[in-house]
C-alpha cells in the first residue's frame, strides 16, 4: 500500500480529494418533507464537476486529473460496498474496474466514515466500516490483485471460432466469463469455453 500512494502525487491528491469529495453537498441539499431528514442526492456528481475545475486551476496532468476525479466521483461506492448484504463479487467488480485506485478510494471512505457524526451515525457502524475497509485492502494485496492480473482463460478469437459475431454480444460473453474466472466459478479453459457456449443464443 505504501508503494501505491508513494507514486507521483497520489498521496497529495488523496488528501485533496478527501477535502473536496463533499463539495457538491450545498448545491444539492434538500429536506425530506415527511421526516425532515437532510438529503444530498447526487452530490458526488456535482463534487466531481467542482473537482474538475480545481484540476484545471492546478494544471494537473491527465493522469493526476483522472486519479483525483476518480476518487471524488466514486467516493460513495466504497461506503455502499461495505454494507453487510453486498456480496464479494461486487467488490471484485470494482477492483477490476478501478484497480490500484480502489485502495485510496477505500482509505477516503475510512476518513469519511470517521468524520460522520450525528444521530444517523454510531460508533459501532464506524467500527464496522473500518474493519471492512482494512479487510478489503488486505484481501486485495493477498489475493485479489494476483487474481485480477491472471490471463483470461478465453479471448475474442475463441468466441469468433464459435461463430459469435463481433459486437456487444461478444463483449458481454467475455465479460461474464471473466467475472466467473475472477470468482473461481470456472478454473480451466475447458470450463470457460463451456460457459461461453452455454451463453450463446
Amino acid at each position: 500500500m505504501k508503494q501505491n500512494l508513494g507514486q507521483n502525487n497520489r498521496l497529495a491528491l488523496l488528501k485533496l480529494a478527501t477535502l473536496l469529495h463533499d463539495s457538491g453537498k450545498p448545491t444539492v441539499r434538500s429536506v425530506e418533507p415527511a421526516g425532515g431528514r437532510v438529503l444530498f442526492h447526487g452530490h458526488e456528481k456535482v463534487s466531481a464537476a467542482f473537482a474538475d475545475g480545481v484540476a484545471d486551476r492546478l494544471k494537473l496532468s491527465a493522469s493526476d486529473r483522472e486519479f483525483f476525479q476518480t476518487l471524488v466521483a466514486n467516493h460513495m461506492h466504497a461506503i455502499e460496498l461495505s454494507q453487510p448484504q453486498v456480496k464479494q463479487k461486487a467488490l471484485l467488480r470494482w477492483f477490476r474496474r478501478l484497480g490500484e485506485n480502489m485502495v485510496p478510494l477505500i482509505i477516503l471512505s475510512m476518513a469519511d466514515t470517521l468524520a460522520t457524526l450525528g444521530p444517523a451515525s454510531s460508533p459501532a457502524e464506524r467500527e464496522r466500516h473500518m474493519c471492512w475497509a482494512c479487510n478489503a485492502i488486505s484481501l486485495y494485496y493477498t489475493n485479489i490483485r494476483e487474481q485480477l492480473a491472471s490471463k483470461p482463460l478465453i479471448d475474442g478469437c475463441d468466441l469468433l471460432e464459435m461463430d459469435v459475431p463481433p459486437g456487444p454480444g461478444l463483449g458481454r460473453i467475455l465479460h461474464a466469463v471473466r467475472e466467473a474466472q475472477d470468482e473461481k466459478r470456472v478454473n480451466t479453459r475447458e470450463e470457460a469455453l463451456a460457459l461461453a457456449k452455454a451463453m450463446i443464443v
